[in-house]
């Protein structure tokens, strides 16, 4: 999952000239932006100062206001985000965008930067956007211009070359640098709310069985904590990252889970709790939650699915390229969602279980195997021998507490 951060505001940008054109788009915290981290593409090195070509589209940008928008632009590292908008290729395919800026400082020391990104599998139909995410740059106001340029393996006539595209913007906290199609405050948003919903679920679930729901729902709390700990610890480990990024990296759900039912699990026995009958009252709100709190994955960019061109897919963004997507976030909520009605309804309504917890084993078993069937739609799918491992693995579980429930 991806790093959190408070929402930044963004702005959009369009073209000045009377032909159609893509458009280049800075992030500026003073415009509202209508659309947890990749690693930006490319590579940084010096660039010379930006010329006037009479090709080039001038565009505006609205400056930074007061207040919290402008306390921003005092954070340091700085940063900005520069997208290049693009008109669909007639098949998919691959390109590369020149990103350049100059710093607007007169009198002073003049600082420049330079980054090619390269984005695969632009598909053809639709708009695409490609966003530059520049840190670590002094604060003040750039002037940035984008545009495509020819790579050895490009295929000719697949796109048309359009002038470059400039803008003018201010700089902001690099944290909360973004491009189209990210809503950064959507995360801790949903989830926050997926995860409150799922805490007074358990409690409501432990109060109609006369059990110590106080306790359950304080360990709750601590578990979402450490959980929270345990996300992000395991982004750190699964990237390879150092510890030092800690407070930027991104969070993963699967470390959530380990680490917050895990704690469950240790509070539950201290506290003389029947440790399965727990973790069965726990699970019609914790997939319920997640379908709560999944869209916010969508909605900031990460675990983004493959680009597409069916129209089921949906315009989003892996924080680098917009483009249409498969909606495999939007699929994973639904299934939680499913999952959360069906164990509500047994835990209220149905029979005997083989053992104390078994409500909870098939159904995190179930919501596993599904998770397997959608990595082949996401921008990184995994390894095929994990996912059929991985998969395995659940439909022994869920076949073997059938067999329980049956003798």
């Amino acid at each position: 999952m991806e790093e959190l951060a408070a929402a930044a505001a963004a702005a959009y940008l369009s073209k000045a000239a009377p032909t159609p054109a893509p458009a280049l788009a800075q992030a500026a915290p003073a415009i509202v932006e209508k659309t947890m981290p990749a690693k930006p593409s490319g590579t940084e090195r010096v660039a010379q100062p930006l010329g006037n070509d009479e090709a080039t589209a001038a565009m505006e940008l609205a400056a930074p206001g007061g207040g919290c928008a402008e306390a921003f632009t005092q954070i340091e590292p700085q940063g900005l985000a520069a997208t290049y908008w693009g008109e669909p290729p007639e098949v998919t395919s691959d390109l590369s965008i020149l990103f350049r800026g100059a710093r607007n400082s007169p009198g002073s020391e003049p600082e420049h930067f330079e980054r090619v990104t390269h984005v695969n599998g632009v598909p053809a139909g639709g708009r695409f956007a490609v966003t530059a995410r520049i840190r670590g740059i002094a604060s003040g106001s750039w002037t940035v211009s984008a545009e495509r340029i020819e790579t050895p393996d490009d295929t000719a006539g697949q796109f048309d070359i359009a002038a470059p595209q400039t803008a003018t913007a201010r700089t902001t906290a690099a944290p909360l640098v973004h491009g189209p199609g990210v809503r950064l405050w959507t995360w801790p948003l949903l989830v926050g709310l997926g995860a409150v919903f799922a805490i007074v679920m358990q409690a409501l679930l432990l109060t109609r069985m006369n059990e110590n729901a106080t306790a359950a729902v304080l360990i709750s709390i601590l578990g979402c904590l450490l959980g929270y700990v345990g996300a992000k610890l395991w982004y750190l480990a699964l990237h390879r990252q150092s510890l030092r990024k800690f407070v930027t990296a991104g969070a993963c759900i699967q470390g959530f889970l380990v680490v917050s039912l895990g704690v469950l699990v240790l509070g539950g026995a201290a506290f003389g709790l029947g440790v399965g009958l727990l973790l069965d009252m726990t699970t019609p709100g914790l997939f319920l939650g997640i379908a709560i709190g999944r869209p916010g994955c969508f909605l900031t960019g990460c675990c983004s699915g493959r680009p597409t061109v069916s129209r089921w897919g949906m315009w989003a963004s892996d924080r680098t390229l917009a483009v249409r997507r498969i909606p495999v976030q939007l699929i994973e909520a639904f299934a939680g969602l499913i999952i959360g009605l069906a164990t509500l309804g047994f835990v209220l309504y149905g029979t005997e279980t083989p053992y104390d917890g078994a409500v909870f084993v098939v159904a995190v078993a179930i919501y596993t195997w599904v998770r397997q069937l959608l990595f082949p739609y996401r921008a990184d799918p995994h390894t095929r021998r994990g996912r059929l491992l991985t998969s395995t693995a659940c439909g022994i579980v869920i076949v073997a507490t059938i067999l329980l429930g049956a003798v």
